[in-house]
């Protein structure tokens, strides 16, 4: 093992004691040495394949809320949450990476309700 790879397990390994401990993600990236909570999250990431935020040691509860609604006027009044994006609509790209965040997902969505509905999150309209 090299002294790099030695010294990133250490780190993480301290990383997930003070997150444990109710530590904030920033304080913890600093006190590591990293230059930022986006580079600490992106190794942690990359290292455990889940957000720092996300783990449920910390005891938080998290509801993410998808704000799907909107009138789309500068789309010509298309849901833009149902556009393709790569194959898929755009929604479907937001829950993959929500999903592993949050304990909750709420669809905030004020047209095509039946259609959010069928990703199995409750679905609010305003």
């Amino acid at each position: 093992m090299s002294f790099a790879e030695w010294r990133r397990r250490a780190r993480l390994l301290r990383a997930l004691g003070w997150i444990a401990e109710g530590r904030p993600i920033l304080a913890v990236a600093l006190d590591l040495g990293y230059d930022s909570p986006s580079a600490f999250s992106a190794m942690f990431r990359r290292e455990l394949r889940r957000a720092a935020f996300a783990l449920p040691e910390r005891g938080v509860n998290v509801t993410g809320i998808v704000l799907a609604g909107g009138k789309g006027r500068r789309m010509g009044g298309v849901d833009k949450g149902l556009q393709l994006l790569r194959g898929k609509p755009m929604i479907d790209w937001v829950l993959a990476r929500l999903a592993p965040q949050v304990a909750e997902i709420v669809i905030n969505a004020n047209q095509n309700v039946a259609t959010y509905a069928k990703y199995g999150h409750r679905v609010v309209r305003r």
